[in-house]
């Protein structure tokens, strides 16, 4: 999400519909080494984003491709979010992650948008 202003650390939301609680969270604050440790997957493509991310990347990557917790589609989403990521922090970083695992980023029908194809 990003925000026109600086938000409070917690806020409401609310609608006709829903009302939910929410807190920020600035992912540039979180530790990319305990964000590894908690096991959390969905969290893994942020990684390269938090403090010493660069340095945890290429862990975060291996443990989202070899995870059996996940199936193949799951991880190609969140390796394809890793490469897009990637893309903010070094170009060469993205292409070296789609490089590595394009056998399982071509199979969803994102690439195909993300390399200009249609779908």
């Amino acid at each position: 999400m990003i925000f026109t202003r600086v938000p409070k650390e917690s806020e409401i939301y609310k609608d006709r519909e829903v009302e939910y609680e929410y807190k920020i969270v600035r992912i540039y604050e979180l530790k990319a080494d305990e964000v590894l440790k908690s096991g959390i997957k969905c969290m893994y493509p942020f990684v390269l984003l938090m403090k010493d991310g660069e340095r945890f990347t290429e862990k975060a990557e291996m443990e989202i491709y070899k995870t059996k917790e996940l199936n193949r589609e799951e991880k190609a989403d969140l390796l394809t979010g890793m490469m897009i990521l990637a893309g903010l922090v070094s170009k060469d970083l993205a292409r070296e992650l789609q490089e590595r695992r394009r056998d399982i980023i071509i199979e969803l029908a994102a690439y195909e948008l993300i390399k200009g194809g249609r779908v």
